[in-house]
């Protein structure tokens, strides 16, 4: 019988050891389960705030696309009115390009008329100059007869 005593005392202390052990374990679990769904729920915080941001992002993106959709229509009405000025720019231009050429036509010939006169009168003069060495050389003779 003592011995049946001494191996329920035995029995027990490892009962009781085995309860320790298991409640640490048991508190172990507690804990790191508390830990677990401590980094769950941020995880859920963390998913949440992506999917805002998320949102936010798509928002941005619309508002983005939006935007640039006007500028484009902004940058097709201001090429279609550049056109339109530049069309009547060189529609100016042409105008005051052929007032030019009228221009110089005219002055063409008016400087051809002048050196035509021109050509006349030294034509002109040349032949007087003919003269006039002529009287010249006769006027001399004169002279050159009445000193003699």
């Amino acid at each position: 019988m003592e011995r049946v005593l001494a191996e329920i005392s035995a029995l027990r202390r490892e009962n009781a050891e085995w309860r320790a052990s298991t409640e640490a374990a048991l508190a172990d679990l507690r804990r790191d389960g508390a830990e677990i769904r401590a980094e769950l729920a941020d995880l859920r915080r963390e998913g949440a705030e992506i999917r805002a941001e998320l949102a936010d992002l798509r928002r941005d993106g619309a508002e983005i696309r939006a935007e640039l959709g006007a500028l484009r229509r902004d940058l097709q009405a201001s090429a279609v009115e550049t056109r339109r000025h530049f069309e009547v720019v060189v529609e100016g231009l042409r105008h005051e390009v052929g007032l030019v050429a009228e221009g110089h036509t005219e002055l063409d010939s008016r400087l051809t008329a002048l050196a035509t006169r021109t050509d006349r009168g030294f034509d002109e003069v040349g032949g007087q100059m003919l003269h006039l060495r002529a009287d010249l050389g006769l006027l001399r003779r004169e002279v050159s007869e009445l000193r003699h």
